[in-house]
């Protein structure tokens, strides 16, 4: 059976210079017609960065969607320069949100956050051979930086208070490659 769905027509709602809402007209496979709202996102990065101590550097900071500080592995969107590659920009964001270079990334995997609205792509990297710098964010960024022990953090995802999917996935992928 053919599962795709053919787009009849879209409609963009909202445009931001990041992101777009549409809602757009599809043909289902049994050939009926539906609505599908989709949320575009322009794509991200994050990356697990582990020191020679074996700890993570991680950054907390309000998300306000969800109305609460979260800690996460460093992150941020893929759209800030045309002709940056991901791992440029994994590495951009590694250096503006904890000041830190890495001699040594590697790409962990890619993951799809909701991909039944939405058409975000977070490219997922591991980190190591860390040297310290200064932090160098956004005018609109605030966030706090700092390392967690590996196992601190692995025991922070497994009760709960470790809520954020890309960190929670990153640490998983690194387990199963056998990177931590």
């Amino acid at each position: 059976m053919n599962l795709e769905e053919k787009t009849l027509s879209s409609q963009e709602l909202y445009k931001s210079k990041s992101y777009s809402f549409t809602v757009d007209k599809v043909q289902v496979p049994d050939g009926c017609e539906r609505i599908r709202e989709v949320f575009h996102h322009p794509g991200a990065v994050a990356v697990l960065a582990i020191n020679n101590k074996h700890q993570a550097a991680i950054v907390r900071q309000y998300r306000y969607p969800v109305k609460q500080v979260l800690t996460e592995i460093p992150a941020g969107k893929t759209d800030k320069d045309p002709n940056e590659t991901i791992l440029q920009a994994a590495q951009r964001e590694l250096r503006e949100e904890t000041g830190c270079t890495a001699e040594v990334f590697e790409h962990l995997g890619d993951i799809l956050t909701s991909p039944g609205v939405m058409t975000e792509v977070i490219h997922l990297f591991f980190a190591k051979g860390l040297k310290t710098g200064r932090q160098d964010l956004d005018e609109d960024e605030f966030l706090e930086d700092g390392w967690m022990d590996i196992e601190e953090l692995r025991a922070g995802i497994a009760s709960g208070e470790i809520q954020d999917a890309k960190t929670i996935i990153a640490v998983h992928l690194a387990t199963l490659k056998g990177l931590i």
